[in-house]
């Protein structure tokens, strides 16, 4: 089935009972709502909603009325939260050994040390160094932060 429309409590329990016994998919619609216990998630209304409620149902036929009748920019508008700061990833050297004498290395860009380290671990269990058929040992040797001259 695909929207239910909204209904009571009660009435939706039952009716997902009853589409569950006889194996009928179910959605519910609407998934949110303004101050409602009627669906699965609520939404406090803002501080101003009334005033952008208010100029929804107002005079709009012109611009002019338009103008005339929109709320304050400030009272209209939601505070946005300022954004999280962006991870700092710094650039590693990985060293991957497959004997004393021969070696790969490949830059992998991680948050820290033991992030890079993980990494280039993945990479080896996933074969992304040519290391050989014949290695019976294979193991991050160095890891180097580089620094940008």
């Amino acid at each position: 089935m695909g929207e239910s429309g909204e209904n009571t409590d009660q009435w939706i329990e039952q009716f997902v009972r009853v589409l569950e016994k006889n194996k009928v998919g179910w959605c519910f619609w609407p998934y949110k709502k303004l101050d409602a216990t009627s669906c699965i998630a609520s939404i406090n209304r803002p501080a101003e909603w009334e005033t952008i409620v208010t100029f929804a149902n107002g005079l709009r036929t012109t611009y002019e009325e338009v103008r005339k009748n929109r709320p304050p920019k400030e009272k209209a508008q939601v505070k946005q939260p300022k954004p999280e700061p962006k991870l700092q990833l710094k650039m590693f050297e990985v060293i991957v050994r497959r004997t004393a004498t021969q070696e790969q290395s490949v830059s992998v860009k991680a948050e820290n040390e033991a992030a890079a380290r993980a990494v280039s671990m993945e990479m080896v269990k996933k074969k992304r160094f040519d290391v050989g058929l014949t290695t019976m040992h294979v193991e991050v040797a160095s890891l180097i932060e580089k620094t940008k001259a």
